[in-house]
């Protein structure tokens, strides 16, 4: 990221400490957490870290601004992109205001949790563009490839209609290795070929073109954050190195089963990133964790309720987690048509008073699920590793509002991090 574009993200922050309290009910205490709350807390600009959750219409796309280390120009990530390139890139022009094609902005890190139209295809209308480049991308290793000839009729195959995600072994649920990609070298060899298919295709080309490096993500990484400062971690937790299909052979639950799970730590806050993790892959998840003694490495601050908080979740898993804070994004056809989010995992998670969404407002009763609910806003985690708070944005060009500038029901207080 450039410096001056982090300058303008510093004077937005006294902007808003500066501003005259408005007219706003004070969130009140969540009562039914065990730990400190404040309304006011004093804090440098540059320590802080920011995750803006985008209200990106129906699918994910998260910010990440991390705190930058002295005389460094920071480091960025960007957890998926949505559905809409336009949106996306409307979003993010509007966040570097300062990236132009003659100076563009670096994003150091992109995560593509999983290839799902929804969280994929807005970055191939990123990638195309001149204000931003981009230095890595980390991914799960599957693709949508064209149906290959010559398989034998008896393989097993993980494929939906003409799409092809690839062989299993002759037994058990693990993919075989020869339909995998990786490295740039990987991508180029599809392209070339003529391999990928759909929408695929296009995010493949593009991000051969403008992306640096390329890798799978698999559990026990840890992304490269030099610039970021010493106390800042992301680690991948999911999945591992060989992947498995999900509820037999099935398309979508494989495709979301194998999502990219991060923990990011910033001294004693920590938030987990967990793509569309359905019941399937959470109760694989979880298993591993136990055996391995790593449960603890989900317990966070902040979840990312996994699938736009789909009914599709293991209640173990959720409750494993044990969130003070949780945040689901979606649209209005996961809403309206899918349920999203479902009202047992928002219990699982904490309840509705420390949940948050992008599209409709979490106090009300869902049934019906009617206009009237909805808000469409981004939601905003500011923390300095010691204290964190939640609130939502209406509008990306708003200055950020203090906590006494925040309606009740739009956020929380500043929450000690543990």
């Amino acid at each position: 990221m450039t410096l001056g574009t982090r300058g303008l993200l510093t004077l937005t922050v006294l902007a808003a400490v500066l501003l005259p309290a408005c007219a706003h009910a004070t969130p009140p205490r969540l009562s039914n957490i065990d730990r400190s709350q404040f309304i006011n807390r004093s804090m440098a600009a540059e320590d802080i870290l920011r995750i803006w959750v985008l209200y990106i219409g129906q699918g994910d796309a998260i910010l990440v601004q991390f705190p930058r280390a002295a005389a460094e120009p920071g480091v960025e990530m960007l957890v998926d992109g949505g559905k809409s390139g336009p949106k996306l890139q409307q979003h993010m022009r509007t966040l570097y205001p300062l990236a132009t094609p003659s100076a563009p902005t670096a994003i150091e890190h992109v995560v593509l949790t999983h290839h799902d139209t929804d969280h994929m295809q807005g970055l191939s209308g990123l990638f195309n563009d001149p204000r931003f480049t981009f230095a890595a991308l980390h991914h799960n290793g599957l693709a949508t490839w064209v149906r290959p000839t010559g398989l034998p009729a008896a393989a097993r195959v993980v494929r939906d209609g003409d799409r092809f995600m690839g062989r299993l072994q002759d037994t058990g649920s693990a993919f075989t290795e020869e339909f995998r990609v990786d490295g740039l070298d990987t991508f180029r060899a599809g392209i070339d070929n003529d391999q990928f298919q759909g929408v695929y295709k296009t995010y493949a080309a593009r991000l051969a073109d403008n992306v640096s490096s390329a890798s799978r993500a698999t559990r026990g990484e840890s992304l490269d954050l030099s610039g970021a400062g010493a106390d800042v971690s992301v680690n991948v937790l999911w999945p591992e190195d060989t992947l498995h299909a999900y509820d037999g052979r099935s398309w979508s639950h494989t495709i979301n089963g194998n999502s990219v799970v991060l923990n990011l730590q910033y001294n004693n806050f920590s938030m987990l990133f967990t793509g569309d993790m359905n019941s399937h892959s959470e109760e694989s998840f979880r298993h591993v964790l136990t055996s391995s003694g790593m449960a603890g490495s989900v317990e966070v601050d902040v979840l990312k309720i996994p699938h736009h908080g789909s009914a599709d979740n293991e209640e173990a898993f959720i409750r494993m987690t044990n969130p003070v804070i949780s945040i689901a994004s979606m649209g209005n056809q996961g809403f309206t048509r899918w349920g999203h989010p479902d009202e047992d995992v928002v219990s699982w998670a904490g309840g509705f008073r420390r949940t948050f969404h992008t599209h409709a407002h979490e106090r009300q009763n869902y049934a019906g699920r009617t206009n009237a609910m909805v808000e469409g806003s981004h939601i905003v985690v500011e923390t300095d590793g010691e204290w964190f708070r939640v609130f939502e944005l209406r509008d990306l060009d708003d200055a950020l509002p203090t906590v006494t500038q925040t309606a009740g029901g739009d956020g929380t207080r500043w929450i000690r991090a543990e």
